[in-house]
């Protein structure tokens, strides 16, 4: 496994150029890069020469899904997770969050569907899962305000955006350590 973070930054450049390619007026480097986001099953329907002129709408987040493809990972996520030695070690449940109460549940689908309904932070524990208030989050050394919470929808276990949550990740990570907490 690739083990350090300038593995991951020639990805994320890899990525970029990728998306150029797709954009550009060579129609060899066009299709070519068209042929490798068409891989991705949300776009198994979708024509080489729509990826090209943009009726499928091709993110950042698909050419680096692509890119993790190409270096033999399942998705973006586990690229990061191999990279970044600590972020298995993240737990996201306190005894200082115990004077909140917070909404568990067995399933994950379950716990999605309060969140939809009812709000909060979708956070792991164990093989459980909690929904959690604001000021639960402060308690664990997070900010409740960052955006990258928005980013990744609130949700911890299945985040929106990759990359918010391995910030997330970080800040949490740095957090445990600081206070001498235990790592999973």
């Amino acid at each position: 496994m690739k083990d350090d973070e300038g593995f991951v930054d020639r990805c994320r450049q890899e990525a970029r150029a990728l998306q150029r390619d797709l954009k550009s007026g060579d129609v060899h480097l066009a299709r070519a890069a068209a042929v490798q986001f068409a891989q991705l099953a949300h776009f198994a329907s979708a024509s080489l020469e729509e990826l090209i002129d943009g009726t499928a709408l091709v993110s950042r987040a698909d050419a680096l899904a692509v890119v993790a493809l190409a270096h033999g990972f399942v998705s973006w996520a586990a690229v990061l997770e191999s990279c970044l030695p600590g972020l298995r070690s993240v737990t996201m449940h306190s005894d200082r969050m115990a004077p909140y109460l917070n909404r568990w549940f067995a399933g994950y689908e379950e716990a999605a569907a309060s969140l939809r309904d009812e709000g909060g932070y979708l956070l792991p524990y164990r093989k459980q899962f909690f929904i959690t208030v604001h000021d639960a989050i402060r308690e664990i050394g997070l900010d409740p305000d960052d955006p990258d919470w928005e980013r990744i929808g609130f949700d911890w276990v299945r985040p929106r955006d990759v990359e918010a949550h391995l910030r997330l990740c970080r800040l949490r990570l740095r957090v445990m350590v600081e206070r001498g907490e235990e790592l999973a």
